[in-house]
């Protein structure tokens, strides 16, 4: 009876010691990912307080509010980052692990700004904050962004292969610029849509420029097997 009892329970002993090992392993692979996405966003917080008037001159409008460096900031050149971040991830580990690393760190996002708010010195009453509308726009916008990247990095993926990785940066950008702008400003008098076409310019500009240290890393961070050498 015992040898029974021992070769009933054995299988499933196995099957809890391989679910813990894989939860290890992703969790493991997540590090690194995550840290890179949630930098990209702190790092995009920051900067969206300095402005960016290097392309004013090229620019000839009379209206300054058709001038970049009227609302143009750091933060939405640094955006684009996040789409690198991405595709690199979808590269090495595929649209799972890549899907739960916009999750984690947004879950770890949120959890810095409440903390931040209420248990710092900071409060909401002294530390400005853009409408409610703005906010969520902007938060939907990116998330959708995200998702649409990966999806079309993992429909492009293969050769060449600068195709999966430029393809969802572009794809990336469009859906947040279309989506956010509109979103955030129909309706209040805002140049939204000069607003809308520029910044998606400048994330396409940088997307191909991404290319250049997206190839560099291709040696260096390989698909593990089953996933394409985009």
């Amino acid at each position: 009876m015992a040898y029974e009892a021992t070769e009933f329970h054995r299988p499933h002993t196995r099957r809890g010691a391989d679910l813990i090992t894989q939860a290890m392993r992703a969790v493991t692979r997540l590090i690194i990912p995550v840290i890179g996405l949630l930098g990209v966003l702190i790092w995009a917080d920051f900067a969206s307080t300095t402005p960016v008037t290097w392309f004013d001159p090229y620019f000839d409008v009379s209206d300054p509010r058709f001038k970049p460096g009227a609302w143009l900031t750091g933060g939405h050149l640094v955006l684009t980052l996040m789409f690198f971040v991405l595709s690199l991830t979808n590269r090495r580990y595929g649209p799972g692990i890549t899907t739960s690393q916009i999750s984690v760190a947004w879950i770890l996002m949120g959890s810095l700004a409440y903390y931040y708010f209420i248990y710092s010195d900071q409060s909401l009453s002294a530390q400005p904050l853009p409408p409610a509308r703005i906010c969520a726009s902007f938060v939907g916008a990116l998330v959708f962004a995200q998702f649409t990247a990966i999806n079309v990095f993992n429909w492009t993926r293969g050769r060449p292969w600068w195709r999966a990785p430029l393809y969802a940066a572009l794809w990336g950008s469009a859906a947040f610029c279309f989506t956010f702008y509109p979103s955030a400003n129909y309706g209040l008098g805002v140049p939204w849509v000069n607003q809308m076409i520029t910044h998606f310019g400048f994330m396409a500009a940088v997307a191909f420029l991404l290319l250049i240290p997206y190839n560099a890393l291709r040696q260096t961070i390989k698909p593990l097997p089953g996933f394409g050498g985009a």
